[in-house]
């Protein structure tokens, strides 16, 4: 494989599997799937990211080297909004703003 070849990757973490999703320079697709890994999900996210350098052909240093942008997303974040089933948490503003975040719940 070309040494000099640059890359997007896309993971995406949800409550089962997290998905990674890179594309070089040519746009030749690789794809991986781990489980996610709820306790600490940035393990589930390297864990992801390993797989797809293996793909690659690559280390998970080299491909990151190489890596030009990541996208990350968070399916599980969402599902946990639509579910309602997160932490309760708040937000803190100053004076002016404390309509920038507005979300409403009944």
């Amino acid at each position: 494989m070309a040494s000099n070849r640059r890359f997007v990757v896309g993971v995406d973490i949800g409550g089962t599997f997290t998905d990674t999703v890179i594309v070089d320079d040519t746009g030749q697709l690789f794809e991986s799937k781990v489980l996610s890994t709820p306790k600490d999900f940035s393990r589930g996210f390297i864990d992801s990211l390993t797989e797809g350098a293996s793909k690659v052909g690559l280390s998970i240093a080299d491909l990151l080297k190489r890596t030009e942008l990541i996208k990350h997303g968070l399916t599980v974040v969402s599902n946990a909004v639509v579910t309602r089933s997160g932490a309760q948490v708040g937000l803190i503003t100053t004076k002016g703003h404390e309509d920038t975040i507005f979300i409403k719940y009944r």
